[in-house]
């Protein structure tokens, strides 16, 4: 997935802090990373599904890097 394709995504799910909106990157067919944006911090905040690690951002651009590397690296399985 294109660099600006994520950046969009994001944008978008931070231009609507009333909805809930929750995304789900997946890489291979396998759910790999799920971004939720949390209107009260102005965070995202990525899970990775595989580990369960949850790591948070305060900016679209740190976001969309980490998710970029993380969807070009082959699974751990």
């Amino acid at each position: 997935m294109k660099k600006e394709t994520i950046k969009i995504l994001l944008e978008t799910m931070c231009e609507y802090p009333n909805v809930r909106i929750t995304q789900i990157f997946a890489k291979e067919d396998i759910e790999w990373i799920r971004v939720k944006y949390i209107p009260d911090t102005q965070i995202l905040e990525l899970t990775f599904l595989e580990t369960e690690n949850v790591e948070c951002y305060d900016a679209i651009p740190e976001a969309v890097k980490v998710i970029s590397e993380a969807l070009s690296f082959p699974p751990l399985h």
